[in-house]
């Protein structure tokens, strides 16, 4: 049986304020950086309360990539106001990219939707 490397918890700190200050630019690249896995940087996001970080932290393979994620995007339901044609020229007019959820994929969008139900 392998040992287990126990980290302190300093070490652990260290990593998540890395992560948070964007000095890696992904869990992968840190894990790398330090020979750990990236599975225990993820336990420690969420033992240490970072776990903010997790949708900040993108893994990207190829440059295409890259620059797709830096188009800006307005996600939204599938509202009428927001598939009118007004609302599309606009956000083309700032260059802005629509993203829609599915049709009849409410769970997409669960988290806003409770909300929304709970403040009604």
């Amino acid at each position: 049986m392998k040992d287990r490397i126990r980290y302190s918890e300093a070490f652990k700190l260290k990593v998540m304020e890395e992560l948070r200050d964007a000095k890696w630019k992904s869990v992968q690249e840190a894990a790398r950086a330090y020979g750990i896995a990236e599975m225990s940087v993820y336990n420690w996001m969420h033992k240490l309360g970072f776990e903010h970080l997790k949708g900040r932290l993108i893994y990207v393979k190829t440059r295409t990539e890259l620059d797709r994620i830096k188009e800006p995007v307005a996600h939204s339901d599938r509202g009428c106001q927001y598939a009118s044609r007004a609302y599309r020229e606009a956000l083309e007019k700032l260059g802005w990219r629509s993203s829609m959820t599915e049709e009849l994929h409410c769970y997409e969008n669960a988290r806003t939707e409770r909300l929304n139900g709970i403040l009604k």
